[in-house]
């Protein structure tokens, strides 16, 4: 039996991690660990990991890994906290004039935001945002409105051939529930 020099846990030589030119005292799972620490302030460069000194040639300026990583970080942070595990948000309802039969029901954290992200998607900026409702659970929510929408008209994904002010109904009955 081997101890880690890591995790200090007494192991059978065989879950040591072996490499022919050293001699290391790290058990596999803390070498894996470690190495995934270490990835973390490289960066991977025409298929090898430079150190984040290492100059990047970007259009605009020339860029060092670690200023990379400092311009980015507040970009990682927010789309963590809009993209959270986090079980409450919105439930919304769109449609498109070009479909007056048809309208979407969806699930958001930022009911203003996916609105807009919407018109990206038409070259005439004519999503409208029917109704949103914030609720506890959006993902509950969404999926038994779901569900419930599917026993009243055709369904094609999230898309509903049914008329509006009826699916908006059903919107706000689910949302108190």
């Amino acid at each position: 039996m081997k101890r880690c020099r890591v995790c200090g846990e007494r192991k059978p030589p065989y879950a040591f991690y072996a490499h022919p030119s050293s001699r290391d005292g790290r058990c596999k799972d803390c070498h894996r660990a470690v190495s995934r620490k270490i990835s973390v302030n490289r960066v991977f460069v025409d298929g090898t990991y430079r150190g984040m000194s290492y100059k990047l040639g970007i259009p605009g300026g020339n860029y060092r890994g670690d200023e990379i990583r400092r311009l980015l970080t507040p970009a990682y942070r927010r789309l963590d906290r809009l993209y959270s595990t986090g079980a409450g948000g919105f439930v919304y309802v769109i449609n498109n004039p070009a479909w007056p039969d048809w309208v979407k029901v969806g699930m958001t954290t930022d009911a203003a935001r996916r609105g807009r992200d919407y018109q990206t998607g038409s070259p005439f900026r004519d999503y409208n945002m029917v109704a949103f409702e914030k609720v506890v659970d959006r993902r509950k929510v969404e999926a038994a409105l779901l569900e419930d929408l599917e026993a009243y008209g055709r369904r094609e994904g999230e898309w509903f051939q049914l008329p509006v002010p009826f699916v908006v109904s059903r919107l706000q009955y689910f949302s108190q529930v």
